[in-house]
């Protein structure tokens, strides 16, 4: 199977009796880890990231060139802090984020440090604190806490989604269930 760009009509998780974030689950469980099939991934967490954000985030983009054609950001999306989440980062927070940025890692292992300064790079107070790293799985989790908690000390702030949180934040989508994904990806 092929994973295309498609249009996710606004408001809506289902097109002509087909459930476009249902279709997008099952792709993920065919897509096979490492670099063979990081592109498939890459556009696949693109779409669903789109269709569950599509009233939090806007301006969606792939592979964004960044820092003078010096780097290249996996996935952008433009803040429309409107409300939820993303807006409670802003103003209840404090936390600079008119850009949020997400890296996309396709690895059997876990995700690393060369993976939590690949997305330190990116967050600045200017371009936004907040980002997100998907990966697949995290065995170590108390690794990866401790790696988010360095980044807090700098004044940025990274949540990580491994595929299992993915297809939560699918489920709550389709239920219609706006709030709670707020609260999932706060939690």
């Amino acid at each position: 199977k092929r994973v295309y760009e498609v249009a996710v009509p606004t408001k809506a998780t289902k097109l002509a009796g087909v459930n476009i974030l249902g279709s997008y689950l099952e792709e993920l469980d065919g897509v096979g880890t490492g670099r063979a099939d990081a592109s498939r991934y890459h556009k696949l967490i693109f779409n669903i990231l789109k269709s569950i954000f599509e009233n939090s985030l806007r301006k969606p983009r792939i592979e964004e060139i960044l820092a003078e054609e010096t780097q290249r950001a996996d996935i952008t999306f433009e803040n429309r802090r409107e409300s939820g989440f993303f807006r409670q980062l802003d103003e209840g927070y404090h936390i600079t984020c008119p850009t949020i940025f997400i890296e996309c890692k396709n690895y059997a292992g876990d995700v690393g440090n060369p993976e939590f300064s690949q997305i330190q790079n990116r967050l600045n107070k200017i371009r936004g604190q907040f980002g997100i790293i998907v990966c697949r799985n995290i065995v170590d989790r108390a690794k990866a806490k401790a790696r988010q908690r360095n980044l807090k000390n700098d004044e940025k702030y990274v949540v990580v989604l491994t595929d299992a949180d993915i297809k939560r934040l699918v489920k709550l989508k389709i239920g219609g269930k706006h709030e709670e994904i707020d609260d999932f990806v706060e939690g």
